[in-house]
């Protein structure tokens, strides 16, 4: 729905203004790793999740960091050999319940990984998450392989030079192969359909690459594009997987915006400040269906999180009058305490 008109732009701008100078962005300690590529050059990328510059990145080969993707800046792959993003060690281990995403653009014809981690040393150890562009096989969908196995893709085709958000999720208390499941574009697209037991190797024996397979540097290199790269500890459930993808292809919100969103929601329901956006919390009358993210015009937003509750989005105050305003009411609110 649309915001509630005003006699007086104040009236509306200045509380939340106060909002996003008094509360702080909400965080989760089960965004292990995000990297929303955004450098826009250089030779390192950064890891804004919980496990920290462990899995900083370091590009290898023809890797470059541009100033245009999905959302922000990008890495650009040739495909060549050699040619991928090293980012330490597995970001998880065992059968740990996980969600990871990454955007691509590729228009391939092999078989190529866009993300992956662990080892190729035994079977069900590693995690790599492939785009089967070779026509025989999965003709341009998304594949997920673990050692030893791997899904026979089906569902929305992603090599054909598009951004598409790929996801896939491994629930709590699952550890196998046929209980994964693949989303593309925040939309289920099938079950694993092959039996193998996942324990993936963590520590330092493991390797985590952006557009390489774990099973050695550059195998299975991605030729195209990612963006904003991410891993949870935790299975988000399709209606989090939709609103991950709506909020980056409707309002240019990543995985780090939308982690602390949902953090939010599930907790202090306090304002959240991302990507030039603050987001307020409405218990009631979002529209659209869970998961859906609705422009409303003039830069305005809203993201339904269940049941008609979730939040609305005005562009970030960005006038020292109202930045000062804000501070006066942060102010105020600490000296009526």
């Amino acid at each position: 729905m649309p915001l509630p008109r005003s006699n007086s732009l104040l009236s509306v701008l200045v509380p939340l203004a106060a909002a996003a100078f008094c509360d702080a962005p909400a965080t989760a300690a089960t965004l292990l790793y995000y990297d929303p590529l955004d450098e826009g050059g250089g030779t390192t990328t950064v890891n804004l999740g919980s496990n920290g510059a462990a899995e900083n990145g370091t590009l290898q080969g023809n890797a470059t960091l541009v100033a245009s993707g999905k959302i922000g800046g990008s890495l650009k792959l040739d495909g060549s050999a050699g040619t991928y993003v090293s980012l330490g060690h597995s970001p998880l281990s065992g059968s740990t319940a996980r969600t990871v995403s990454i955007w691509v653009q590729t228009t391939t014809t092999s078989l190529n990984t866009a993300m992956s981690f662990g080892t190729n040393t035994g079977l069900g150890v590693k995690w790599d998450m492939d785009v089967d562009g070779v026509a025989t096989q999965g003709n341009g969908v998304a594949e997920l392989g673990v050692g030893g196995a791997r899904t026979t893709g089906s569902g929305t085709k992603v090599n054909d030079g598009q951004w598409h958000l790929i996801t896939m999720t491994l629930p709590s208390g699952s550890n196998n192969l046929n209980q994964t499941n693949i989303y593309v574009d925040g939309v289920f697209q099938y079950t694993g359909n092959t039996a193998m037991t996942i324990a993936t190797t963590g520590g330092a024996s493991s390797v985590f690459y952006l557009g390489s397979s774990a099973n050695s540097a550059g195998f299975q290199a991605f030729n195209g594009s990612l963006d904003d790269a991410a891993v949870w500890s935790t299975d988000l459930g399709a209606s989090r997987i939709m609103a991950l993808f709506e909020l980056g292809n409707v309002a240019g919100i990543g995985a780090g915006g939308a982690d602390a969103l949902f953090t939010s929601f599930d907790g202090s329901q306090s304002a959240v400040t991302t990507g030039g956006l603050t987001w307020t919390y409405q218990a009631s009358g979002i529209g659209g269906n869970t998961g859906d993210v609705l422009s409303l015009g003039n830069g305005n937003y809203s993201l339904n999180l269940g049941n008609g509750a979730g939040f609305l989005a005005i562009p970030e105050p960005s006038s020292m009058a109202l930045g000062f305003a804000g501070l006066l009411i942060c102010g105020t609110r600490f000296r009526r305490k």
